[in-house]
């Protein structure tokens, strides 16, 4: 018995053995202290019926087994009733709810004959089914669940029509189905699925190999395609596929709340950009889709010409996130045709090859011109952070937020090349990554009513005129400008140099300083010299001669060079006071690793 139940725990994950045992310990102490029912004093009769009548009060009397053996163990007079709570709560399954994966319940059954037969005969338990290469234990597991709804998950490829030939007694209480890897030789060229009314989740991953797993022989890749028909399934919510298209009427699309496009494996696109609008037009309660790798190359990009012809998709009012992977090129034609409100998180990946690609990537994945008026973020966003392989290796990054507390998130990503072109060291692409955003700027999001900026990446890589033209003379509503020098050490003269002049507000039609409105600057890791001082002093005295707002917090943290000599700077910070009150000079030291230094300026600015 000991043995057995060892063997019980080793498929127990060891973060839920303590409570396992803790909890049986609870009960066997409970049961001890009640006498054994050899002992029980003698009770009426009438009484005794009323006690006997509820099953969930009386322990189990100990089989002849346990009691030739002596006194039995407390733990073998638990109700049965409380038993099947302490199985359901050693479940390592996920999700919630009592039932775990099929195969878990095996495990426990082999522990003894009552535990066997428990288990066998509690259809909760059997409610997800997890198959692996036997159709018989499917028709096993289908039977123990009687009429509760069921939960299906196929590991390893199986043959799909024999498959749905076993489920055809069944299909009125499939609520969860889900294929991990079907070949794609066993179909033409359509996946049609039977009527299945409570069907909510449905997932089918289709692996394309050149020889089918089942016979073989070989075979073309062709493009697969699930076809959904208006009643087959009704309450259909989420839908997740790999290695096969979409097709489908309205009325069976509205239902879905989450669509997954995965994999696209056809040689040849399968759709036109309209027949893919309206496909995502009929997506009417959609709130979260997600479209991967290279599911966009399913879809003929329409010519630059033509987007005035082809429909523009409106997208259901309850969507909140849509995210989409591909190239830029094909990103862009999609957005091109897709009004994406404002208040929805959109998230965009591509991937480059080249380094002069990448450095235009983030701006080329966002739609043409006026077109870019479909997303309602590029002209409703308040706080922007452009990030050139700083927060996260490898990639550059624009994200773009709306006021703290309100929904809408943009996140422009572009994997860097890991090597480097045969004339750029990693260092020179960076500098041209950055150089090409902080440029796009104002083209990304023209006349957005920007009040913080945050901006990642080389500092010797931006001039004074770059600064003011190229980027801040676009955004007068700025009030919290952060630069953060990703090489430590970086020349912070141009920024105070562009800040302390002045340009011509077409809006306004004046003359007015840069960054009128500016409240808060954050210099983080810059070169700590005499001649930045100079200019950071002359800045602030030409502001305050501009009648620009006064700065009410300067923040200067300054990182030394270490093949430099170390000049003394911290004497100006009684004269910085002197125009703005709460001013802060930092300069790290050379023999200390200090933790606040490597911090990224996103601890005190998240987006």
């Amino acid at each position: 018995m000991e043995s057995k139940r060892r063997g019980l725990y080793e498929d127990v994950p060891r973060s839920r053995r303590r409570h396992i045992f803790l909890l049986f310990r609870v009960v066997s102490n409970r049961m001890s202290r009640r006498s054994h029912p050899a002992t029980l004093p003698s009770m009426h009769p009438s009484r005794a019926h009323s006690q006997t009548s509820h099953a969930t009060y009386i322990p189990r009397q100990p089989s002849a087994y346990h009691l030739s053996r002596g006194r039995p163990h407390p733990i073998v007079r638990i109700p049965n009733k409380l038993l099947l709570k302490i199985l359901a709560a050693a479940n390592p399954g996920p999700g919630p709810g009592a039932a775990s994966w099929s195969p878990y319940w095996v495990r426990l059954a082999a522990v003894c004959r009552h535990w066997r037969e428990l288990i066998l005969d509690t259809p909760q338990f059997w409610q997800k089914i997890a198959v692996g290469r036997s159709v018989q234990w499917l028709e096993l597991c289908l039977r123990r669940s009687q009429n509760s709804p069921i939960q299906m998950s196929f590991r390893y490829p199986v043959v799909f029509d024999a498959t749905m030939k076993v489920l055809q007694p069944f299909w009125h209480r499939v609520e969860y189905l889900s294929f991990k890897e079907l070949d794609c030789a066993q179909f033409s060229n359509y996946v049609v699925l039977a009527p299945m009314p409570q069907l909510r989740t449905l997932i089918v991953k289709v692996k394309h190999r050149s020889h089918s797993i089942r016979d073989g022989r070989k075979h073309d890749v062709t493009g697969l395609i699930l076809s959904l028909t208006n009643g087959t399934l009704p309450r259909l919510r989420t839908l997740d596929l790999e290695g096969l298209s979409l097709v489908g009427d309205a009325m069976a699309l509205s239902s879905l709340r989450v669509l997954h496009l995965g994999e696209y494996a056809s040689d040849r696109p399968l759709f036109t950009t309209a027949q893919f609008v309206t496909f995502l037009s009929s997506c009417t309660s959609l709130e979260h889709l997600i479209i991967e790798h290279n599911a966009l190359d399913a879809v003929v990009p329409s010519p630059p010409d033509d987007r005035t012809i082809t429909p523009v998709a409106q997208l259901g009012h309850g969507l909140r996130d849509m995210t989409v992977h591909g190239s830029a090129e094909n990103i862009a034609n999609l957005l091109s045709h897709v009004h994406v409100p404002a208040h929805v998180d959109l998230a965009l990946w591509t991937r480059e090859l080249a380094e002069e690609r990448a450095a235009a990537a983030a701006v080329n994945m966002l739609p043409a011109g006026r077109l870019r008026r479909n997303l309602g973020i590029l002209q409703s966003a308040t706080r922007l952070k452009v990030d050139s392989c700083h927060e996260e290796a490898g990639v550059i990054k624009v994200t773009a937020t709306r006021r703290p507390g309100t929904s809408g998130r943009l996140e422009l990503s572009v994997s860097a090349p890991s090597g480097t072109g045969k004339d750029l060291n990693r260092s020179q692409a960076r500098r041209m990554y950055y150089k090409g955003l902080v440029r796009a700027v104002p083209d990304m999001f023209p006349g957005a009513p920007l009040d913080t900026l945050v901006c990642a990446g080389d500092l010797d890589a931006i001039s004074e005129c770059e600064w003011r033209d190229r980027l801040l003379a676009h955004y007068p509503t700025l009030r919290t400008l952060v630069i953060d020098d990703d090489e430590y050490g970086g020349d912070a003269i141009p920024i105070f140099k562009a800040l302390g002049t002045t340009v011509a507000q077409v809006q306004l039609g004046a003359i007015t300083p840069v960054c009128p409105a500016l409240e808060y600057l954050w210099i983080h890791n810059a070169e700590p010299t005499v001649k930045l001082m100079e200019e950071v002093r002359r800045c602030l005295s030409r502001r305050q001669d501009h009648r620009a707002a006064p700065l009410r917090r300067l923040r200067l943290e300054l990182n030394p060079d270490y093949e430099k000599p170390l000049q003394d700077v911290v004497g100006y910070l009684p004269l910085f006071k002197r125009f703005v009150p709460r001013c802060e000079l930092r300069v790290w030291r050379r023999d200390v690793d200090d933790e606040e230094m490597f911090l990224d300026t996103g601890v005190e600015l998240p987006f």
